[in-house]
């Protein structure tokens, strides 16, 4: 069945914001919340019925407040299930407060359909070779679907990260209208125009090449396009002026960016539309299209394929989801794969994962095995089971590992282990305590027969007004399994000032932050240096390798362990952030004629737009140019970066645009000797 047929409702808008605070279901949480009053006693535990034993902990949570009548504020919310309140990890939903919830299905048939949708659903996505739906629903919903005999489970789905770097105003109506007064645009590019088009050469190499990008389309996957109601300019002022195609647009360039689909979050910052911006300003005749990747982690993946199918050539995303796996290819990268296979070429970002502390990269801690050793004792109740030693195998005993939380820093914490999706044996919980023993934060999936993924995940934020020094541990409470793990912080490290375990030691790993699809083989991974340097990579710049351990998602199909562990060299280049774009703010910061946009968000673009001007000079010279070889030149006519310019930072280098077409050339791969004319 084709999944757009059965489609029954796709609502739209989308938003990206600050994450913040998140407690557990105890009084010591309660009161790090704040606000929240006392929840009836019927709400302080889990209901034991079969209907919400199909639930995930915080879908039935959600449950329990939707039946008794009450509604917290989004804050409270979010206190209680351990989550962000908004933005980046926190519930992914529409403009009227509807949850996106997957639903594992035992009938994925034409009736099972129904059932959903009479029961309060909305069907989003078919994953048939997952028996998974996704759908939204309001949360009084959730127990009638839970009830539904072809349901055999449903999870929440998280509001995924983008590469941005950018917190927005909340109304950049509010800033100076000056930059954006209606003038003549520079052709090709319009009136704010990226500084990666000198930095990275490409004045050069259109100049040189007569390249702009003709014949040559570009997708794009982010989370909006013309949504964000408060941006200064719309898709209609950027055709005017000359930094988006479309009828009107004053350099002749009247094709419009194509959108194939629109988001269901709530609230739109249309970073999407920024990206197209980039890849205009960089390959000004290319075609654009574009697809929203915040409708769940399938539809992204579907969306991919789907641009490829619409004839795009190039396609470059800027989005991550919590749960894509970090010791396997998952559905996004399998999709990377499929789409690289037909012909296209697939850029991603590394990520603004990196953090340092005392010099250190800290961003991640991954060890050989899960290590058993007694839990730490809490001030009320206990662990069960056992505990992860944290010890990077030296002998003694912590099941503890110690962070210092800065006042309002935050712990947005994703914890994964070495067992493929559908195949998963161990259940771990997550929890974040203080010096006393409260439980502060907690997740708790059941993984094995729930989930399905090794995947847990909590955000807390610290609004004491004080430093605190807080542990983390990894609890296994009813299985055996001794599985690799890791975790990874998703913050910058201004978090946090200091951290237990700061520096590799033998088989235990410290500071990897390059995580699902970025990792993909087949993609190009983009890190992110500054336009207003050569020299060095931004701080937040996500650090490789990325290594995984299993063979790719294969929908319900456990995937068998590698013979030996796949280590991708990522990033594989770096390219400019900090760009011009007409709307899309960095804590304000303007350039001549708009706001800069920052992050490898940013980056991804940059390197597409190349690729574009690289793909149309070798179709005019009647060469087939893979995504390989695309790579190859890239990488080995990138420019070295001074500083922190190691291949686990920015791969190969600084791109530069009119070097690569020129190494194209050189080895006279294309053209005759009698044609050349360089």
């Amino acid at each position: 069945m084709n999944k757009h047929m059965c489609r029954l409702m796709v609502a739209v808008s989308i938003i990206f914001g600050v994450s913040i605070a998140l407690t557990g279901v105890n009084t010591a949480a309660q009161q790090t919340a704040g606000s929240m009053q006392p929840l009836p006693a019927s709400m302080s535990r889990f209901p034991s019925t079969a209907t919400t034993d199909k639930l995930s902990p915080r879908l039935k949570i959600l449950s329990e407040l939707a039946g008794s009548g009450r509604r917290l504020t989004t804050v409270d919310e979010a206190s209680l299930l351990n989550i962000a309140s908004s933005g980046p990890g926190s519930l992914l939903q529409t403009a009227t407060g509807d949850l996106l919830v997957f639903a594992r299905m035992n009938d994925i048939s034409a009736a099972g359909l129904v059932q959903l949708h009479t029961a309060g659903a909305s069907l989003v996505n078919l994953a048939p070779e997952f028996d998974v739906a996704t759908i939204t629903a309001p949360r009084s919903a959730l127990q009638n679907i839970a009830a539904i005999p072809a349901v055999d489970y449903l999870w929440e789905e998280y509001t995924p990260m983008t590469g941005s770097f950018s917190p927005r105003r909340q109304n950049d109506q509010s800033q100076s209208s000056a930059i954006h007064a209606p003038s003549i645009s520079a052709c090709p590019s319009g009136v704010a125009v990226t500084d990666g088009i000198t930095q990275l050469n490409v004045l050069q190499a259109r100049s040189a090449y007569s390249v702009t990008g003709s014949g040559v389309t570009v997708g794009v996957l982010s989370d909006s396009f013309n949504q964000y109601v408060f941006a200064h300019t719309t898709e209609a002022t950027d055709i005017s002026t000359g930094d988006l195609p479309g009828a009107g647009n004053p350099c002749g360039y009247l094709t419009p960016v194509g959108v194939y689909t629109t988001s269901i979050y709530y609230s739109s910052y249309d970073e999407g539309r920024a990206m197209t911006q980039i890849i205009h300003d960089i390959a000004p005749a290319a075609h654009l299209r574009f697809a929203s990747a915040f409708n769940g982690i399938f539809e992204f993946s579907d969306s991919i394929r789907a641009l490829r199918n619409l004839g795009s050539d190039i396609i470059v995303d800027d989005v991550f989801y919590y749960d894509d796996p970090f010791f396997q290819d998952g559905p996004i990268s399998v999709a990377i794969s499929d789409v690289v296979a037909s012909g296209a070429t697939y850029f991603t970002l590394a990520g603004n994962h990196d953090m340092q502390v005392g010099g250190n990269p800290v961003g991640s801690y991954e060890a050989p095995a899960y290590t058993p050793a007694a839990c730490p004792l809490l001030a009320v109740s206990s662990f069960t089971g056992t505990c992860h030693n944290f010890n990077l195998g030296v002998g003694g005993v912590n099941t503890g590992s110690t962070i210092t939380v800065a006042a309002a820093g935050q712990v947005n914490v994703i914890l994964q282990w070495a067992e493929p999706w559908s195949g998963v044996s161990t259940d771990l919980d997550f929890y974040l305590i203080d010096n006393l023993g409260n439980i502060i934060v907690s997740s708790a999936n059941n993984n094995p027969t729930g989930t399905h993924e090794p995947f847990e995940y909590f955000n807390y934020y610290n609004n004491t007004g004080l430093q605190r020094v807080m542990r983390l541990v990894i609890n296994r409470p009813g299985s055996t399994g001794t599985p690799r793990l890791k975790y990874l912080f998703t913050q910058s490290s201004y978090s946090f000032s200091g951290v237990q375990y700061a520096v590799s030691k033998g088989s235990y790993i410290v500071g990897p932050t390059v995580y699902g699809h970025s990792g993909a083989s087949d993609a190009i991974s983009a890190a992110a240096i500054s336009y207003s340097t050569n020299n060095s990579p931004e701080t937040f710049t996500s650090r490789g390798p990325s290594t995984v351990y299993f063979g790719p998602v294969n929908g319900n199909i456990p995937a068998s362990a590698l013979g030996s562990p796949s280590v991708r060299q990522k990033p594989d280049l770096a390219a400019t952030d900090g760009g011009c774009t007409t709307f899309f703010p960095y804590y304000g910061t303007l350039c001549p004629n708009g706001y800069r946009f920052t992050g490898t968000s940013a980056a991804g673009p940059h390197g597409a737009g190349v690729a574009a001007l690289m793909l149309e000079w070798a179709r005019a010279h009647n060469a087939v140019l893979t995504a390989a070889q695309i790579k190859s030149y890239l990488a080995s006519s990138a420019r070295s970066v001074a500083t922190d310019g190691s291949a686990q930072k920015v791969g190969a280098g600084l791109i530069d645009a009119f070097a690569a077409i020129k190494k194209m050339i050189v080895p006279r791969a294309f053209l005759p000797l009698s044609a050349k004319s360089y």
